[in-house]
């Protein structure tokens, strides 16, 4: 038999998986061959004993080839791949970028595009993000000049170290760009990670007021498995854009899926309390001072109890709102509101008036047991409202409310005057018994007179009233930049200097 002969059944061998008759064959045409065919002999013996789990043998077979043949790239890739499989991360790196130099010399495209996409993984396992990104950059910008697609592994990985850098946007495009091409991404990890980076884009785009492209993000990330918080943050986005009816079903949805939610559970009960529905506001608030005890959320428990002892006081149902108004008293004896409304709710069913309360459980129970999976705490709410209870998730740490302002003071009244605690509207309504000229008293409805504005003056854009120098001194800034904001951060800083 020739040595061509040899040579093509060591190769038939190969493919076919039969990797010890192969051995044996090059073995074979190594002893009769010419010094120039020795290279690529130990190169496929090399091979071959890297398939049958010989590593040892396969990096001295690969070492041979190299010393004939030093600018063989693919010999350099192997051996590269065999020093990360030993651990050996410094001598792997040298190996793979001899790999680059040679294919780069030798214009071998393909071996090129792989070299590069082995030291890029690397990079990646070390942290080394930049120097990742910017092999990942070459192997796509080669791709482009060649007319083909990037492989999909590729843009992957290139966009999971764009995840690591937190570049949200870069992340997104990279999946997308692999999905576009390919049609799918390579694993579920891939999935979620596009999740995420769409998830955080959305975010930015939120927060910087971009409501178009946070929506469009957002509605993106859905389809990644629909996750939670990405459900909450457009419910949000909706509530600060007047969009609350858009934002009632993506709440409840959340809850559904999550029902220990606490910035949802909160966004939706103040919200329903602000529309004037307590009796679906009171269960989920409930829900919501559970889901922020089992937490460790004091502070959310807290503000959620108030709101609750609020809808539970227009509904008549004083021992509730006794109860959730105690527990906040307690807490913070500094709270007018829950102080003052505490106060209230006993005089009222001392007077003996209210409605049963339904069967529900306590106001300070827990409704459902701690979650299983660790996650993180919420940010406090800064208030009852409900967007902005619910945008805790964007806004860091929570603002601390300013307390109603006392009612003017009042002449005294006839003992028999009709007590306010009886036709109250709100719990801003509620008189501080703290405030001077009540000393304890409940003042009567008719004393609580509200101060007019002056003609012409609307109360909602007291702003539009201010001379230029007073609007600078009180806004800190001059009005084309105020209105030059996106609305949403108009409204919050006029909510913070008070000029509602």
């Amino acid at each position: 038999m020739s040595l061509q002969e040899t040579l093509g059944e060591a190769s038939a061998a190969f493919s076919n998986g039969d990797y010890e008759t192969a051995l044996s064959k090059f073995d074979e045409v190594l002893l009769e061959a010419s010094e120039e065919s020795h290279a690529t002999l130990h190169f496929n013996r090399g091979l071959c004993l890297s398939k049958m789990g010989h590593s040892t043998d396969a990096e001295e077979a690969i070492r041979s080839c190299l010393e004939l043949d030093p600018a063989r790239a693919v010999a350099w890739h192997n051996l590269g791949a065999l020093l990360l499989a030993k651990d050996d991360d410094a001598g792997a790196a040298d190996a793979f970028d001899r790999a680059i130099e040679s294919a780069a010399e030798a214009g071998s495209a393909e071996q090129l595009k792989s070299s590069r996409t082995a030291r890029a993984q690397m990079h990646k396992q070390a942290g080394e993000l930049e120097a990742a990104l910017a092999l990942y950059q070459l192997v796509v910008d080669q791709c482009e000049e060649e007319g083909v697609a990037a492989p999909n592994a590729v843009l992957c990985q290139r966009g999971e170290v764009y995840c690591r850098a937190e570049d949200w946007e870069a992340a997104a495009a990279s999946y997308q760009a692999s999905l576009d091409a390919h049609g799918a991404l390579t694993s579920d990890a891939d999935t979620a990670n596009f999740g995420l980076a769409l998830f955080n884009a959305g975010r930015g785009q939120h927060e910087a007021g971009s409501i178009d492209a946070a929506e469009a993000l957002y509605l993106r990330c859905l389809d990644c498995g629909r996750p939670t918080h990405a459900l909450h943050n457009l419910a949000v986005m909706y509530m600060q854009n007047g969009r609350s009816a858009e934002a009632e079903p993506l709440l409840r949805e959340v809850i559904g899926a999550d029902p220990t939610h606490s910035l949802a559970l909160t966004a939706l009960g103040t919200w329903l309390a602000q529309e004037g529905r307590y009796e679906e506001a009171v269960p989920v608030l409930r829900m919501s001072a559970s889901a922020a005890a089992d937490a460790g959320d004091d502070a959310t428990r807290h503000e959620v109890l108030r709101a609750m002892g609020v809808s539970c006081f227009k509904l008549k149902r004083y021992a509730e709102a006794i109860e959730a108004f105690q527990v906040v008293a307690e807490a913070d004896p500094s709270n007018t509101h829950a102080v003052n409304g505490l106060k209230l709710s006993k005089d009222a069913l001392a007077r003996g008036e209210g409605v049963k309360a339904p069967d529900v459980e306590p106001a300070v129970g827990r409704a459902h047991p701690p979650p299983k999976a660790a996650a993180p705490a919420p940010a406090p709410a800064p208030a009852p409202a409900a967007a902005r209870a619910a945008s805790t998730s964007f806004a860091g740490a929570a603002a601390s409310r300013a307390p109603a302002p006392a009612p003017p003071q009042a002449a005294p009244r006839p003992a028999a005057a009709k007590p306010a605690a009886a036709t109250a509207s709100g719990d801003d309504d509620l008189p501080d018994p703290t405030a001077d000229g009540h000393l304890g008293v409940v003042a009567a409805y008719d004393d609580l007179k509200a101060v007019p504005y002056p003609a012409g003056v609307d109360p909602r854009h007291r702003e539009a009233h201010l001379t230029l120098a007073e609007f600078h001194e009180v806004v800190g800034m001059d009005k084309a930049a105020f209105y030059a904001q996106p609305k949403w951060k108009q409204v919050q800083q006029k909510k913070k200097l008070q000029l509602f």
